[in-house]
C-alpha cells in the first residue's frame, strides 16, 4: 500500500487529496512462505536447491548448500558454477545434455570441489529454465552429497555410477551380509581338520604317545597342519582386499612349483585319509610361467586340494 498526498491551486479554496495505491499480495505472501518451508524441509532431508542464470551464475541457493560446500550463503550468489566441479569441463557437458533435453529433468552424478578442496560425490537433478519467449532463461536443480553411499556400493562390489534405489541398496546388503557369514563358516569349516589333527599330534607327544623319535619323523606333517592354517586364514586377509578394491602386483607365477609347495603341505591329511597327492615335476621346465598374484593363485590350489581331500 502507498500513499500520496495532492494539493489542487485551482480550486479555492484550496483542496487536498490523498491518493492510496492498494495492492493485494496475500497470494505472492503466501508463495514466499510456501518456498521458505520447502528449503527448510529440502534441508532437513540433506537437498541442495539451487537456481543459476544462462550464464551459469547462482542466483538462488538454498542454505544447505551453503553447509555442504563450506561457502556462504554471499559467496555462492553471482558464483560462477564451475567454481564447484572438480573438473569445470564436466558442468559443461552436463548442461549440453540438459540444453538438448527439452525441459526434461536430467538425472547426474558430479564430483564437486568444496571451498576447502576436499571433494565429495553429488548425485541429483537438473532442468533447463526458459523465458515467455521460450529461450533460456537459466537452470535450476536438486542434488544431495552421496560419498558415503557411493563408498558403500563400492564396498558391495556394486557400481558407483550413480546409487541404488533403497529398496535394491538394502537387497545388496542382504546378500552381502549372507556371503560375509557362509565365507567365515567355510572357512571355520577349513580350520577344523587341520587344527584338530594338530592338536592331536601335539596332545600324543605330551602323554607319550609319540616318542621323540616319531615325533621327530612326524614334525615336518605339523608343520603342514601348521602351514595349511596359515594359508587358509590368508583367505580372510585376500579377501576383506579384494572387497576394499585394492589392487594386487601381478608377477610372472608357476604353477607346477606352487603344485609342489601345495602337496607338501597337504600330504600329511592325504596319507591320514590313506589317499596320495601326486604332481608331474617332472616336466616342471615345460609348464609355462601365468601372469598374477602368486598367493591368490595358491589360495586356488589350497581350496582344490583341500576340498579334494575332504
Amino acid at each position: 500500500m502507498s500513499f500520496r498526498l495532492l494539493t489542487s491551486p485551482l480550486v479555492k479554496p484550496e483542496t487536498h487529496y490523498t491518493i492510496a495505491v492498494i495492492r493485494d499480495i496475500t497470494e505472492s505472501q503466501t508463495q514466499a512462505e510456501q518456498h521458505d518451508r520447502l528449503m527448510e524441509l529440502l534441508a532437513k532431508k540433506g537437498l541442495v536447491y539451487f537456481r543459476a542464470d544462462k550464464d551459469g551464475r547462482t542466483v538462488e541457493s538454498s542454505p544447505a548448500e551453503s553447509k555442504l560446500t563450506r561457502y556462504s550463503s554471499d559467496e555462492l550468489l553471482g558464483m560462477n558454477r564451475e567454481l564447484l566441479y572438480d573438473e569445470p569441463s564436466n558442468r559443461n557437458k552436463l548442461i549440453r545434455e540438459v540444453d538438448q533435453s527439452d525441459g526434461r529433468l536430467v538425472h547426474t552424478t558430479q564430483h564437486l570441489k568444496r571451498k576447502n578442496g576436499t571433494l565429495f560425490w553429488a548425485e541429483g537433478v537438473i532442468h533447463l529454465l526458459k523465458d515467455a519467449d521460450g529461450q533460456t532463461a537459466g537452470y535450476e536443480g536438486l542434488y544431495e552429497d552421496v560419498t558415503e553411499r557411493l563408498q558403500l556400493q563400492g564396498f558391495l562390489d556394486v557400481d558407483t555410477k550413480s546409487t541404488l534405489r533403497d529398496q535394491e541398496f538394502y537387497r545388496k546388503l542382504k546378500e552381502n551380509v549372507h556371503f560375509q557369514l557362509l565365507f567365515m563358516s567355510s572357512v571355520g569349516h577349513q580350520l577344523r581338520s587341520p587344527l584338530g589333527a594338530l592338536v592331536q599330534q601335539l596332545v600324543n607327544f605330551q602323554e607319550g604317545i609319540t616318542d621323540a623319535d616319531r615325533f621327530q619323523q612326524r614334525l615336518k606333517y605339523v608343520i603342514g597342519q601348521a602351514r595349511v592354517c596359515t594359508l587358509l586364514v590368508e583367505n580372510l586377509t585376500f579377501m576383506d582386499k579384494i572387497l576394499r578394491g585394492e589392487s594386487f602386483e601381478l608377477k610372472p607365477v608357476g604353477l607346477a612349483k606352487l603344485a609342489i609347495e601345495t602337496k607338501l603341505n597337504f600330504e600329511h591329511l592325504a596319507l591320514d585319509k590313506n589317499l596320495a597327492i601326486n604332481v608331474d615335476d617332472k616336466s616342471l621346465d615345460k609348464h609355462p610361467q601365468v601372469w598374477g598374484h602368486r598367493e591368490l593363485i595358491r589360495q586356488v590350489l589350497v581350496n582344490i586340494v583341500d576340498n579334494a581331500i575332504k
